[in-house]
């Protein structure tokens, strides 16, 4: 009978030693992540990536701070570099060597300007979006990046008479200004009517010519879902502005389509649309010296700064670079 009872009150003191011990384990827990987080953004570890290069047969060695690359945490650490591991076997195993080819050698890159600034201790708060203030912060001010190495080098002839920014804009304008044939290439571009735009040093395209093969859509602002529409009528709840630039050999270097913020609840659309708040630009260029093809997504608030921002991105990647 004693023995039972003793029994029992181990029993207890277990049981109640067990919440105590769960709770200790808990706070270890966090104290250690809050520990391993705040290393990991003093001090991040470089993702190394050999990318294909016009100027380098051995290719193009780049050492990127994973604070940078999108989505990448102390946590995703170990998984990044087994990622790595993984793309660098299928390369060797495709006789590819040591290069990467378009469908490894690409990255997304996150930042918040104007400083051009990755994760760190002081803006955490804001990519995590805590807060209703942290996501006006981060619509405001984020740069997101998508990065590309080219197909082939420049000087391979498959490669001559592409460009990212012409074949975009030629994709665009179909988009925003909804013609009913589908282009294929950049015939587009001699439908244009456009205006010079010395205030942001862009060209504006404010629309396309009648004659466009094939015609246009009809555009409603809003569809209501219980009326029938006839085929040639399309939604577009967004207001559109596309501009590009060139050089002064006039071949366009830049591809820029901003569109506005439209609500998804149907009584807000007419609204969002005639009093936009707000506009998100997509942004179209490369760097030829480094085979890469950037596409670069931030607020409207920055429109003005492009030539910045490309300028600023193509310093980022040559820092990157192993010399």
């Amino acid at each position: 009978m004693q023995k039972k009872n003793k029994l029992s009150f181990k029993k207890r003191y277990l049981l109640l030693l067990l919440p105590l011990c769960l709770l200790s384990y808990c706070v270890y827990g966090e104290v250690t992540k809050e520990a391993r987080q705040k290393k990991y953004l003093e001090h991040p570890p470089n993702v190394r990536q050999i990318w294909p290069s016009s100027t380098n047969p051995d290719g193009m060695v780049l050492n990127i701070p994973a604070t940078y690359i999108d989505g990448s945490t102390f946590i995703f650490e170990p998984i990044l570099k087994q990622d790595e591991e993984k793309k660098r076997k299928e390369r060797v195993k495709a006789g590819k060597g040591k290069i990467c080819d378009v469908y490894t050698c690409q990255e997304l890159f996150e930042v918040l300007l104007p400083k051009f600034e990755p994760k760190n201790l002081k803006n955490l708060h804001i990519f995590e979006t805590k807060s209703t203030e942290d996501l006006e912060t981060y619509k405001n001010h984020y740069l997101r990046l998508n990065v590309n190495s080219w197909r082939v080098t420049p000087n391979n002839p498959d490669r001559k008479g592409y460009s990212l920014p012409i074949s975009s804009l030629g994709l665009g304008l179909q988009q925003v200004f909804h013609t009913k044939t589908i282009f294929w290439d950049e015939e587009l571009l001699n439908y244009m009517i456009i205006k010079q735009r010395p205030d942001l040093k862009l060209i504006e395209v404010v629309g396309l010519k009648s004659n466009v093969p094939g015609g246009f859509y009809k555009v409603l602002v809003h569809k209501q879902w219980d009326k029938k529409y006839p085929e040639d009528v399309i939604e577009d709840s967004q207001r559109h502005k596309v501009f590009f630039n060139k050089d002064n050999s006039g071949h366009i270097t830049t591809y820029i389509h901003c569109s506005s913020e439209t609500s998804v609840v149907t009584e807000e659309k007419l609204e969002a649309y005639s009093h936009p708040k707000r506009y998100h630009c997509d942004h179209y260029f490369e760097i030829p010296e480094l085979s890469l093809d950037i596409e670069a997504h931030y607020s409207d608030l920055y429109l003005q700064e492009w030539e910045t921002i490309e300028k600023n991105i193509k310093h980022l990647f040559k820092k990157f670079e192993e010399k």
